[in-house]
């Protein structure tokens, strides 16, 4: 939910959708600071724009809530960047016919090099481990990804 605080963020709208898009990448990627261990799923988009930190998945609700409040259909994506190991969360938009994926994090649209495990309406929709457990125990979790071209 765009609230007026982060409306304040929407940069001027050409009524392009990819053009609009990118203007809001670069919106958020400069108004935010990387910045791990400040948030969590659950903080929501408003505090992290008042903050101006957070990690790829603050920049994704925050670009998500622009999106929307310029009319765009939007959703959140998790999953793997080439080279890093780690998931990462960005943006898929649709302009009625495809979805188009940015990352706001590291200020780009997305060609390649990216590789999604989910997609949903935010983080909670796309957890990449999910589990219980009870009693005394260790935790470890390894996520591995091998991609073979065909």
């Amino acid at each position: 939910v765009a609230t007026e605080s982060i409306k304040q963020l929407l940069p001027p709208l050409t009524g392009r959708m990819l053009d609009d898009c990118m203007a809001i990448v670069h919106s958020v990627h400069s108004h935010m600071q990387y910045a791990p261990g400040t948030t969590s799923v659950l903080t929501p988009a408003d505090e992290c724009m008042q903050r101006r930190q957070g990690v790829c998945q603050d920049y994704a609700h925050l670009m998500i809530s622009l999106c929307r409040a310029a009319g765009y259909a939007s959703r959140y994506v998790c999953g793997m960047m080439k080279g890093e190991g780690k998931t990462h969360a960005w943006v898929e938009v649709h302009d009625g016919q495809c979805w188009y994926a940015f990352d706001p994090t590291n200020d780009t649209a997305i060609a390649a090099g990216y590789i999604k495990l989910a997609h949903g309406r935010d983080a909670l929709d796309c957890p990449v481990v999910r589990g219980v457990y009870r009693g005394m125990c260790t935790e470890t979790s390894i996520t591995n990804v091998i991609v073979n071209e065909m």
